[in-house]
């Protein structure tokens, strides 16, 4: 006989919370956990139903909301540093054009090398 898993609703809701955050894949909770996958699933079928109560369903929407967040945060962060990077770079090629300097004084113009052809 198959031995079933009994896990209470507090355990079912945590994952589920987990999931619906973005925190974790269902491949990874299930791992994790040792569960099925498919069990997850049906899990949050059955929330996506109408099983949690009202307060899981704020606490749920704000997780939610922190996972998108901190993604935007990670986003920026990336944002940041690559502007950083290039600044460094175009500070650092006009610091060496700066050094390496002309050889010869620029063309003025074509009025000087006429004179001088005459």
């Amino acid at each position: 006989m198959i031995q079933r898993n009994r896990f209470n609703k507090d355990f079912r809701e945590k994952i589920i919370m987990e999931l619906v955050a973005g925190q974790s894949s269902v491949a990874q909770i299930a791992q994790r956990e040792s569960i099925n996958p498919q069990t997850i699933r049906n899990w949050k079928k059955d929330i996506d139903g109408g099983a949690f109560q009202t307060d899981h369903e704020i606490e749920i929407s704000l997780r939610k909301r922190i996972g998108e967040l901190e993604s935007a945060l990670a986003e920026s962060a990336l944002d940041v540093h690559i502007l950083k990077k290039t600044e460094k770079y175009f500070k650092e090629m006009k610091r060496k054009e700066k050094l390496s300097g002309a050889i010869s004084p620029p063309n003025t113009g074509s009025s000087a090398a006429a004179k001088r052809s005459k």
